[in-house]
Order: structure tokens, then C-alpha cells, then sequence
């Protein structure tokens, strides 16, 4: 009888830097989350515009403002996928491939997120 090995899921979550949002204000991440959603309705549109129009300058700067977001939230794993944009729109190379991995991961994380928050 064989062990199954088990997939490792990525982490998606910093618990421990929710928790430290939580220590400053009880609301804090919750009151951040919200901004971050809403931001990202207008954002990530933005991302994919001008990724498609070769406008790596403002593909490199949306990818950067929402990674450092992603990252006060403790959304390690999406904080990985803008971190990786943001280094290709600086040689001018982000994928379709890319784009559509950074949309997947968005949902994942961002409930991942609210479960984490609730």
C-alpha cells in the first residue's frame, strides 16, 4: 500500500500579516481589502489595455502599485504574479499567457482573502 503524494498548495495568504493589520486596527484589513477590490475594477482593466497596446511603461507601473496592494494584504501569491508582469514589461514581454494566469490567480486569491477575512 502506497503513500499518495500530496500537492503542495501554493501560499496564497500571509495569515500572520493579517493578523498584524488586525493588532493596529480590528477593521483594518477588511476597510484595505475593499480598496483593494475596487481599485482593482479599475486596474486591472487598465493592465490589460495597455498590455495589448505595448505600452510596457504603464503595464510596468499599474503592475507595480497593485503588487505593493497585494502585498500590504499579505496576497503572497498574487503579489508573485504582478512582481513577475512588472519585470517583463520591462523588457517589453508580457504574455497573453501572463495576462490570463494574473486573472486566475486574482479570483483565487481574492477568495482566499475573504475567507481569511471572515
Amino acid at each position: 500500500m502506497g503513500v499518495e503524494p500530496t500537492r503542495e498548495e501554493p501560499t496564497r495568504v500571509d495569515l500572520e500579516r493579517l493578523s498584524s493589520l488586525r493588532e493596529i486596527a480590528p477593521e483594518l484589513p477588511r476597510q484595505m481589502f475593499a480598496a483593494f477590490t475596487a481599485d482593482l475594477g479599475l486596474s486591472l482593466p487598465q493592465l490589460v489595455l495597455h498590455a495589448t497596446q505595448g505600452n510596457w511603461e504603464q503595464v510596468r507601473a499599474l503592475a507595480h502599485r497593485l503588487k505593493g496592494a497585494a502585498a500590504s494584504l499579505g496576497a503572497v501569491a498574487l503579489q508573485d504574479h504582478l512582481e513577475e508582469i512588472e519585470e517583463t514589461a520591462m523588457v517589453g514581454v508580457v504574455t497573453d499567457r501572463q495576462l490570463q494566469e494574473l486573472q486566475g490567480e486574482l479570483a483565487t486569491s481574492l477568495l482566499s482573502l475573504e475567507r481569511s477575512l471572515s
